[in-house]
């Protein structure tokens, strides 16, 4: 090495090192560190505990439970009885009244000739002079009230609505944890969408120290002389950038975290996190845990079905009920103040026209379906663990590809810019070396929160076939 190679290669590096030393931060750097202030974090089993409790989606899905609930208290209504109650007020436009003749008139003679013959008899003028008082058979004014008690003694359909009410619970139960596991599904997402953000916010913000340094490491060669002004105006250009691509990290992280705000109904003022996750650690090798919750409620919604067919069956069976009723109106000549009935009547409908049938049919092709549909989802389940062990496989393998493209990228920076200081390489070969780095970096913690992702994932399927 000849001797002005080997001064401006000692020149640069004492400058550098006098740079990295005297050379005072910039004045957007102290910015930038003053408005990063901290926030609380949020974990992610943080934020999926509140998904499964808090959505609205889980809690408008928890609604229907009461709702098939009710089913079972209609059931049970079938056997309270019940209570009629009926007031009536008729005005009409007379009254009509019954007068009853004195039939003993006629018989005048004859009882007196029998008196005289019997004197113990009553006398024939005092029979003569009693005329009954006239009786109302409808008043004008008619007022009555009754009362009928209904109680139903035996209804063949009861028995097969009590399995209904029980399936629609249970699929009910179901469809809320599908609502659970899909809130959670797309939290893990968001949550991580948010976190790949944060990451390049990190990778960004290190691009950016780095290309300061850099810059400050040119503007104090350029003072010495060995070092170009246009390499200078292409540091600062560099710095322009790396703050530029700060500033959109930031807001890119901002919008991810907002929407992960919004699924869960909180405020935007959290930092999402690693805490809780393990990079090494291993999911467990068993996936026969049991079914999901799509494949239980379609397991649900068929066994519905089939009790609804029974239902339609047993409507072909008669009914039973008992009735007791009484009465109270104004009395008249043909009726009673008060009256009462017990009755036993037996309503039976021995055919509907098909109505029944195909009501049976119907439910049996629905009942058929959904077993088919519930094949269908356990299935699916099973690909779909199958598919996402392997993509946790394939960001392992990223993450080790990642880290290993990071390592050369530094060891390349390194040598690239000790041969600038050394006069062997310009500027732009440092700065094309400093891009691939920014490019391995990001690259890198890319891989490594799609490891993170895949890993939840894929422990939240096997939490949901163990619950």
């Amino acid at each position: 090495m000849n001797a002005p190679r080997l001064f401006v290669r000692l020149s640069r590096v004492c400058l550098v090192v006098a740079a990295l030393v005297c050379v005072p931060p910039s004045r957007a750097s102290a910015q930038d560190l003053a408005s990063t202030a901290p926030m609380p974090t949020l974990s992610l089993a943080e934020a999926t505990a509140r998904a499964r409790s808090e959505s609205l989606v889980v809690r408008r899905a928890a609604l229907g439970v009461e709702t098939a609930a009710t089913v079972d208290d209609e059931r049970r209504a079938l056997w309270r009885p019940g209570v009629a109650v009926q007031s009536s007020y008729t005005l009409f436009d007379h009254e009509s009244v019954f007068e009853i003749p004195n039939v003993y008139a006629p018989l005048v003679p004859y009882l007196s000739a029998a008196s005289a013959l019997d004197p113990t008899l009553p006398p024939p003028d005092a029979l003569a002079a009693a005329v009954p008082d006239p009786e109302v058979v409808r008043y004008q004014h008619d007022v009555r009230a009754a009362v009928a008690v209904t109680q139903p003694v035996y209804i063949a359909a009861a028995r097969p609505l009590r399995a209904v009410a029980a399936a629609s619970v249970a699929e009910a139960d179901a469809g809320t944890e599908v609502a659970r596991d899909s809130v959670e599904q797309g939290t893990v997402a968001l949550y991580f969408a948010a976190l790949t953000q944060l990451r390049l916010v990190e990778v960004a913000e290190r691009a950016l120290e780095l290309s300061r340094l850099a810059h400050r490491r040119v503007a104090a060669a350029a003072r010495e002389g060995v070092a170009e002004a246009f390499e200078v105006t292409r540091a600062e250009v560099a710095v322009a950038r790396a703050e530029r691509d700060v500033s959109a990290a930031r807001s890119s992280y901002a919008l991810a975290r907002d929407a992960l705000a919004e699924l869960l109904d909180l405020p935007p003022t959290f930092d999402v996190c690693t805490d809780g996750l393990d990079l090494a650690a291993s999911p467990p090798a068993d996936t026969s845990a049991g079914e999901v919750a799509a494949e239980a409620r379609w397991v649900a919604a068929a066994e519905r079905h089939e009790a609804l067919t029974d239902v339609s069956r047993a409507e072909a069976a008669p009914v039973l009920v008992a009735r007791a009723s009484a009465t109270a109106q104004r009395p008249t000549a043909f009726a009673e103040a008060t009256e009462w009935s017990l009755t036993v009547a037996l309503q039976w409908e021995p055919y509907s026209g098909g109505r029944r049938r195909i009501e049976m049919e119907r439910e049996q092709l629905a009942a058929a379906e959904a077993r088919l549909a519930a094949e269908t989802e356990a299935n699916a389940s099973e690909g779909e663990l199958r598919r996402q062990r392997i993509r946790v496989d394939d960001a392992q393998r990223a993450v080790e590809q990642a880290d290993r493209e990071l390592s050369l990228a530094v060891r390349g920076v390194e040598v690239t810019r000790a041969a600038w200081e050394a006069g062997a390489a310009s500027w732009v070969d440092v700065e094309a070396a400093e891009e691939q780095r920014e490019l391995a970096d990001a690259a890198a913690a890319i891989a490594a929160v799609q490891r993170l992702a895949a890993q939840a994932e894929l422990s939240r399927q096997l939490s949901a076939r163990e619950r």
